[in-house]
């Protein structure tokens, strides 16, 4: 089988088997491109992947063609220090974003300690436990096991769909109630998430990331045009500063769209992000023609 690289404006054509790894046809690029498996970046299809996996685990088809960016130290640390400002932003709005009301400053507090946080209202108390997290549920014996989940919503950021509540090993149904469970004031419920939570958290994290960095590409883009703008000699100068670019939108775009994000405000987010780096591409696009034509 057959896969090629396009990198820098080059591409790159390997010939791998279907239990090859990614981490090998890294290497192997670097024979042939110079650059280390550790400062290549392959954008494919899906959210993680990681260098022990398979060519057939990847999903890749013969003849198939990949994006790969070039990385470096100096890139890393400037993308590191920018993801850990947007992550710190994000993490503050996913708790907020996903749910019917602003999370408190005291509520954040307590849920970033290991103190239990107090969560409803009502005669009696459920401590519900997830992870090292604890939570002391208040309500009414008579409350519904989605009327729980709803309450929870707020406190644990995760929608009352992905949530499941579960005592001695049991899945506890959202028409039980507390009563017709035998609950009683103290009993100890363990909270789990479904696997699309996780998921579209961290799709909500990346989305939040990927808009801190349009901003910044569209003001290196309007630079760039300026400068073609006054018919400055520089054309190789311009067509590489413009590949660069170009490889940073298309890694944005890739990132957008393979975020998962629940529906409403965030999705719609996604939109306005896909149509606004689309722009950017048909932008890049007629400079780089621009100046390959000359004036």
């Amino acid at each position: 089988m057959r896969i090629r690289l396009a990198l820098g404006g080059n591409t790159h054509v390997i010939e791998a088997s279907e239990d090859e790894t990614l981490g090998s046809l890294k290497t192997r690029l670097a024979q042939q491109c110079g650059v280390e498996p550790q400062h290549q970046r392959w954008l494919l299809k899906g959210s993680k992947h990681l260098d022990t996996m398979t060519f057939k685990e990847l999903a890749l088809k013969d003849d198939a063609k990949v994006m790969v960016l070039r990385t470096n130290k100096d890139a890393a640390t400037a993308s590191a220090t920018t993801a850990t400002t947007a992550s710190m932003t994000a993490s503050s709005s996913v708790s907020s974003d996903q749910t019917t009301g602003s999370e408190s400053k005291t509520d954040l507090a307590q849920r970033e300690s290991n103190e239990p946080v107090q969560v409803g209202t009502g005669s009696m108390m459920l401590i519900i436990k997830h992870g090292k997290k604890t939570y002391h549920l208040h309500c009414e014996a008579d409350a519904t096991v989605l009327q729980l989940k709803h309450t929870l919503k707020p406190a644990v950021a995760g929608l009352a769909d992905h949530q499941r509540l579960l005592v001695s090993g049991c899945e506890l149904a959202n028409t039980d109630t507390v009563r017709e469970r035998g609950l009683l004031d103290g009993s100890r419920v363990m909270l789990l998430f479904k696997e699309g939570h996780h998921a579209r958290v961290e799709g909500v994290h990346l989305l939040e990331q990927v808009a801190t960095q349009i901003a910044g590409l569209q003001e290196r883009l309007s630079k760039l045009e300026k400068r073609h703008s006054h018919r400055v000699n520089e054309a190789p100068l311009l067509l590489t500063a413009l590949g660069a670019l170009a490889d940073e939108v298309e890694a944005a775009v890739h990132d957008v769209n393979n975020a998962q994000v629940p529906e409403g405000e965030h999705s719609q987010k996604r939109q306005d992000a896909q149509k606004e780096l689309e722009q950017m591409r048909a932008r890049i696009r007629q400079l780089r023609e621009s100046i390959s034509t000359g004036p």
